[in-house]
């Protein structure tokens, strides 16, 4: 795909790990001290994905209300807006960043051809001040696999 003749790249095209990323991947020695998804009943946001590893919450800070009420509003905006571009009709409809078939999607709707692409959490999470230096390497390679 072309836009205007030009091929476009993103280089900078952000994935949510899926949930289960480490529990699939992660090898058994260190399946205890992997990062966890908060259920709903145990996090502080009905709307928001929130982790827990070696005693923080991911996103950073996300357990103060404020940075929440920030990501929030920040994720409203982004709605507002992509709706305005005409991504789609209904901020229901927006695409999931941790399947791979709505981010190839999502790169038609931009009309972009090739993409480079970063983790999100994963990067925060093996970036802990004076986090085991294995089990930051063991988190490497569970998500490299």
């Amino acid at each position: 795909m072309a836009r205007d003749g030009y091929r476009i790249m993103d280089c900078d095209i952000h994935v949510d790990e899926p949930p289960d990323l480490w529990e699939k991947h992660i090898e058994s020695a260190y399946l205890d001290r992997i990062p966890r998804l908060m259920t709903k009943q145990d996090s502080f946001s009905d709307d928001l994905s929130v982790w827990r590893f070696e005693d923080k919450s991911f996103p950073a800070f996300i357990d103060d209300p404020r940075r929440r009420r920030l990501a929030e509003v920040r994720r409203d905006k982004a709605a507002i807006r992509h709706v305005a571009d005409g991504r789609y009709e209904d901020k229901a409809d927006d695409l999931q960043g941790d399947n791979p078939h709505s981010m190839l999607k999502a790169m038609d709707i931009e009309g972009v051809d090739i993409s480079i692409v970063f983790r999100t959490l994963a990067a925060h999470f093996i970036a802990i001040d004076g986090l085991d230096p294995n089990l930051s390497a063991a988190m490497c390679r569970a998500f490299n696999n």
